[in-house]
């Protein structure tokens, strides 16, 4: 997670520190795209990387580590589309996937959890490759010995 220009509002330390899970897929508005809303107060972006597979639905499945330099907290609201909606239609119906025959699909108006990260914040991800603490179990008794 890096910090490009960011657009957040320095949080409260005075309040308690928490992200709302993303809200259900709902009509942004009427033939609009569908999206989820993830709030956080007073939350570091330490804090915020270690949430961002849950908070972004499933679209991010790496481990991510905070690389902003940004330092205390902050509070945000963060709109986005899940990466299964976005291959939708307007009217609800699954989109063509690329290569296959036939018209293109109408835009659903939804935007990826990566695109929201960067316009709506100010941050992106930037993948890397990093050292990870790892636990490696290479032997085990079939018979347990006495204490």
């Amino acid at each position: 997670l890096v910090a490009v220009k960011p657009k957040m509002q320095k949080g409260d330390p005075s309040k308690r520190s928490k992200c709302s899970d993303p809200t259900p897929p709902q009509n942004v508005k009427s033939g609009g795209a569908m999206g989820f809303t993830v709030t956080c107060q007073n939350v570091t972006m330490a804090q915020f990387a270690s949430l961002i597979a849950q908070a972004s639905s499933g679209s991010v499945r790496d481990q991510v580590h905070d690389g902003t330099g940004l330092e205390g907290g902050w509070d945000f609201t963060l709109n986005f589309s899940p990466s299964g909606l976005m291959m939708m239609t307007r009217n609800g119906e699954a989109a063509e996937m690329p290569g296959e025959p036939s018209g293109a699909a109408e835009p659903t108006g939804g935007m990826s959890f990566e695109d929201a990260l960067q316009k709506q914040l100010g941050i992106k991800l930037d993948k890397q490759k990093k050292p990870v603490k790892t636990f490696v179990l290479d032997h085990i008794e079939e018979k347990p010995t006495g204490n």
